[in-house]
């Protein structure tokens, strides 16, 4: 690719007279199939794991069931806003997603329930510690700023314990701790509850082209690859017609 795009500068600023490369194919980029896809028992197992009573329990409760519902991305997730959720509506703006592209989406009513109910509940107890600890500011703050706290950093969705923004290693392990409680013995990562949404959907008859839309896809061969994942109905045809389990 590198090779490709520098004859097409040299070709375009005159140095060389015929572009030698523009004929040249590229290898296809292999896609390997995921392997860290939840059954509809271990999904509701992991999503059982958060007490919704506590602060924390609240916060990952709510990012779970999201993460089942939306399909959306270790980033995207941290980079939500509480202005990019429409509870009364049931839908969510990815802003700042891969390829700097934007997208909106609907949210499940079970995710938007325990996402309002963090809202309402525990996110303000998350970010109180931050503008208590703050230090008193007599002067002008800063452009950007209250009180010593970013105002982005407010704004974002989800915080940690100090009122802060998630890091990814912050939300791999948060996932990681559930999983662990859940018992399961697949290695779960925010990226499986992607992988697992797009599965239950097209399980369920869902369009490769509304998973495309939902996932944030730029080519439809990125969602294919789920058509390969789940052999359930294959082995059920297999079981069915092939002669020596038909005991023929």
């Amino acid at each position: 690719m590198a090779l490709r795009s520098f004859f097409r500068y040299l070709a375009k600023s005159n140095q060389i007279l015929y572009d030698p490369a523009v004929e040249l194919e590229l290898p296809k980029t292999r896609k390997n199939i995921p392997r860290d896809i939840m059954s509809k028992k271990e999904i509701l197992k992991i999503l059982n794991q958060p007490d919704p009573d506590n602060v924390l329990g609240s916060r990952d409760k709510a990012i779970l069931e999201l993460l089942y519902s939306t399909g959306i991305r270790n980033q995207e997730l941290r980079n939500l806003c509480i202005y990019d959720i429409d509870i009364a509506n049931n839908y969510l703006r990815v802003t700042r997603g891969k390829g700097k592209k934007d997208r909106v989406i609907p949210l499940g009513e079970i995710a938007a329930t325990y996402v309002e109910e963090y809202l309402n509940h525990s996110r303000p107890k998350l970010l109180s510690p931050v503008r208590s600890k703050s230090p008193k500011v007599h002067a002008a703050p800063m452009t950007g700023t209250s009180n010593g706290v970013n105002k982005e950093e407010t704004n974002i969705l989800f915080l940690t314990k100090h009122g802060r923004t998630m890091k990814n290693n912050g939300l791999i392990e948060t996932i990681k701790k559930y999983a662990a409680k859940a018992k399961l013995e697949k290695h779960i990562t925010p990226h499986s509850f992607r992988h697992t949404c797009a599965t239950h959907l097209l399980k369920n008859n869902a369009s490769l082209r509304h998973i495309q839309e939902l996932l944030g896809h730029a080519s439809i061969e990125s969602t294919q690859i789920y058509t390969r994942v789940d052999i359930s109905d294959l082995k059920r045809a297999h079981k069915r017609y092939h002669p020596r389990e038909r005991g023929e």
